[in-house]
């Protein structure tokens, strides 16, 4: 991933610091479009 700014429908793979294990993580800090 090239860019930090997460887009709609992607899937992150994140690593959140529990026993060393890289978790799924759905973004849903996204703003709302005209069409939602």
């Amino acid at each position: 991933m090239s860019s930090s700014t997460p887009n709609r429908g992607e899937v992150w793979l994140v690593d959140l610091g529990y026993v060393a294990k890289v978790r799924l993580c759905l973004v849903m800090n996204i703003p709302i479009e005209d069409i939602d």
